[in-house]
């Protein structure tokens, strides 16, 4: 009774949207409740053997709830379970989530996409959601603590994703005049490296930079770099609390035929 008071108190009182973002809460609230029923000798299931396929039952309705709810995919719903239980400092707001979406919808054929401070996967899980059925195209995600890594690489990707830990600085190197879309938290990117993310995207290519608007002066700064590069042309978006959109200039012959 105890517990599912919590519960009602978590709910009450919220609009159907409210609901949906309050789902990951919800469902630690029933976890706690299962481990605390756990240590008191109780069981939801006779004999007990069933408590775990219960508590993962819990776990993907509440993914599934919330999805539906919200009106966001279900690998994005997973996702932000996840930014709950890790407590990764950088989740992707909805609506930026969205725009991302439509970035991945609109890649070329063959296209090839870098996630500079991947975190636990959710910015990840816009792109796929935006390239629905598609397969043809390669993400790339680079994360610097191993710890997110794990967790992200714990959800069951599409092959045509990668994720890993590894230096940006080598990667880019690595990979220059390649990618048609690079995503990167500024957090993970300093304005020391956009030379090198503007040689690794392609002509024409889409840089999008979280530069998390007032929290980082070096984010800030990196921001300012963004907007005043001479390979770019660029715009803050206002309503994203932190979000530049950038392509590299294409270099066009100046002598025709």
């Amino acid at each position: 009774d105890e517990h599912l008071a919590q519960l009602d108190d978590a709910v009450a009182g919220r609009t159907d949207n409210e609901l949906a973002r309050g789902y990951p809460q919800i469902r630690r609230i029933i976890e706690t409740s299962l481990i605390g029923a756990s240590l008191d000798g109780y069981r939801m299931s006779s004999s007990g053997a069933h408590d775990t396929a219960v508590g993962e039952m819990v776990g993907s309705a509440s993914d599934a709830l919330c999805a539906l709810t919200a009106g966001i995919p279900a690998i994005v719903a997973h996702a932000q379970r996840r930014v709950m239980a890790h407590g990764d400092a950088r989740p992707c707001r909805d609506q930026v989530g969205r725009l991302l979406a439509v970035q991945a919808a609109h890649l070329p054929a063959d296209a090839r996409v870098l996630e500079i401070g991947a975190g636990i996967g959710i910015t990840t899980a816009w792109l796929v959601a935006g390239l629905g059925g598609r397969t043809d195209v390669d993400i790339l995600s680079v994360e610097a603590d191993e710890t997110l890594t794990a967790a992200a690489c714990g959800y069951p990707w599409p092959s045509y994703v990668r994720i890993g830990t590894a230096d940006i600085a080598t990667v880019l190197a690595d990979h220059p005049d390649t990618f048609h879309l690079v995503v990167a938290d500024a957090l993970a990117v300093t304005g020391g490296h956009l030379d090198t993310v503007v040689g690794a995207s392609r002509s024409g290519g889409m840089l999008i930079v979280a530069h998390h608007k007032g929290v980082d002066a070096v984010a800030s700064a990196l921001r300012q770099t963004v907007l005043d590069h001479d390979a770019l042309i660029a715009v803050d978006i206002d309503w994203s609390g932190g979000l530049l959109i950038a392509a590299k200039r294409q270099q066009f012959s100046s002598v025709r035929e």
